[in-house]
């Protein structure tokens, strides 16, 4: 498993992340606008304010830190973005394009497999923390710690996902073995 999530981060890093470089007062996205990568800010400040233009109020701001991840529900769905983000300072984010995601995941079936069951928790977080009617947002973290996450990954339906590609390449090896002279 782990050689299978590495050769999903070699491909994507070679074909899918890209650093970016912003100066104050410029705007990264702007509210109901296609969302097409996740974010980590690497370096320097970024504002945050959720929800549109007209309903802009200091409740609903925040200053984004180094290292935090944004967008990361467009790796799992379409996105529109849910505010404006903008840089307050020089800042430096690297992206990680959903599209070249998607692709680096699709080939490598194993990690496949854990990261489907992953998209499906998180979808299924992001739409409990609607009914709660608590706040989604472009920086809404779904998990909050790597234990939450390695306890999504051990889920029924990521074991029996496993089990039954086991079952399926094991199947399809003693076909093409048995019909080998």
């Amino acid at each position: 498993v782990r050689k299978a999530f590495k050769e999903v981060i070699v491909e994507l890093c070679h074909k899918g992340v890209n650093e970016v470089s912003w100066a104050k007062g410029d705007e990264l996205f702007h509210f109901r606008t296609p969302c097409y990568e996740m974010l980590f800010l690497v370096l320097g400040r970024l504002h945050y304010i959720s929800g549109p233009p007209a309903f802009a109020s200091q409740d609903r701001s925040r200053l984004v830190t180094e290292g935090t991840p944004m967008c990361e529900a467009v790796l799992w769905t379409k996105w529109l973005h849910l505010g404006l983000l903008s840089a307050t300072w020089h800042a430096s984010t690297v992206k990680v394009y959903a599209d070249a995601f998607h692709k680096a995941a699709a080939e490598q079936i194993t990690a496949f497999v854990f990261l489907k069951s992953y998209a499906l928790e998180h979808i299924r977080q992001l739409r409990q923390r609607l009914n709660d009617s608590l706040d989604v947002d472009d920086l809404t973290a779904v998990f909050d710690t790597e234990d939450q996450i390695r306890h999504t990954l051990r889920t029924d339906h990521c074991q029996q996902a496993f089990g039954m590609l086991t079952k399926h390449f094991g199947r399809a090896a003693s076909l093409h073995f048995d019909s080998e002279p």
